[in-house]
């Protein structure tokens, strides 16, 4: 009878001299898309945050930082662009163009042992840099009216491509730990 054939065996799985077949894994997905473990970016070179920036006004990673969190993101800009610092030391205090009415401000928070540079940024309207340039407002207080504040962590990669993440968002100014505001000096962030 056809049925009481013995099925056939399995061949050995650890035969030293088959070379090893990966089991079948469902529908092909393209290299890098989600669920396959792959980078769906490689990136060798500078990411368009570094591109023409030679102004060393502002450190970088506190310009990717506002950058990444200001309305204009990576787009080019015909009108004037604003790009700069006030204070030195613990008060510095860097500012960029976020639209005709606003800008981006932001200062270095601290550092971790794994390298990256933490910074905190916000929103404020172009009133307040003005106010902080010609001495009317302390830069102690320049954070005391802004919106869209974040802590930022920054990667600076001295070659390949650098990492921001937004690392925490505060709903109000009041919100922000004082340690991260001007004058206090730099924290040195733990590894977790």
């Amino acid at each position: 009878m056809a049925g009481d054939e013995p099925e056939p065996e399995d061949p050995p799985r650890s035969d030293p001299d088959q070379p090893r077949v990966p089991p079948p894994v469902g529908s092909p997905r393209p290299a890098g898309g989600p669920g396959t473990g792959h980078p769906m970016v490689r990136l060798s070179l500078p990411t368009p945050l570094a591109e023409g920036e030679v102004d060393e006004s502002i450190p970088p990673a506190v310009l990717w930082s506002m950058k990444y969190r200001r309305h204009l993101r990576l787009g080019s800009r015909e009108d004037e662009e604003l790009r700069e610092h006030l204070g030195e030391g613990d008060e510095a205090i860097y500012f960029i163009d976020d639209g005709p009415n606003r800008c981006m401000v932001g200062r270095i928070v601290g550092t971790s042992p794994d390298g990256c540079i933490y910074c905190l940024v916000a929103s404020t309207d172009l009133g307040s840099y003005w106010d902080c340039a010609n001495g009317t407002l302390a830069l102690s207080e320049i954070f005391s009216g802004t919106r869209r504040l974040s802590l930022c962590s920054v990667y600076q990669a001295d070659r390949g491509a650098s990492n921001v993440m937004e690392v925490e968002r505060f709903s109000r100014a009041r919100d922000v730990p004082v340690e991260y505001l001007p004058p206090h000096p730099l924290i040195e962030f733990a590894d977790e």
